[in-house]
């Protein structure tokens, strides 16, 4: 977050849905783009939207589900990509390749079938940020009752 140093909540979001292992290496990548030290390559105009909140940088189910939708695939279908793709099931999702490349470009499969593998749900990603958002409010300025507060919920895990 200090690297980022993030001016808004859908950053602070975005970085905690990329630090985890996996994605954690496209943190560097999303600062630079964030920053406008990188180019940002949507691909298509197309998922231009879906992407642009990020960058660029597939971060959530939600985006591959959306990008599927704008090559045609009913929403049963975005879901069940989403799905394949979240649970790494490439074997499945393998019914869906020829339709996506004819709809757009083998690029574009690539970046979903490669980089979506580590997609998170935003909501859950919302909810991280926001606990994280709190805890950083509590430390900064409630510095003793946070720690007193810290210990106690640690002494009780080891009950």
């Amino acid at each position: 977050l200090k690297k980022l140093k993030a001016d808004n909540f859908s950053d602070i979001v975005s970085a905690m849905a990329l630090y985890r292992p996996g994605p954690m290496d496209s943190i560097d990548d999303y600062i630079m783009r964030r920053k406008n030290l990188l180019e940002i390559n949507y691909f298509h105009d197309d998922i231009k939207e879906v992407l642009k909140e990020t960058y660029g940088v597939i971060i959530y189910q939600e985006q591959i589900m959306h990008m599927a939708l704008v090559r045609g695939f009913s929403d049963f279908e975005a879901d069940q990509i989403r799905k394949y793709v979240g649970k790494k099931q490439l074997d499945k999702l393998k019914i869906y390749r020829q339709r996506w490349i004819e709809a757009s470009d083998e690029e574009s499969w690539d970046l979903v079938a490669n980089r979506g593998l580590y997609a998170f749900p935003k909501a859950y990603a919302i909810v991280m940020a926001h606990q994280a958002y709190i805890c950083a409010y509590l430390k900064t300025h409630f510095p003793e009752e946070y720690t007193r507060a810290a210990l106690c919920v640690a002494a009780s895990d080891l009950y």
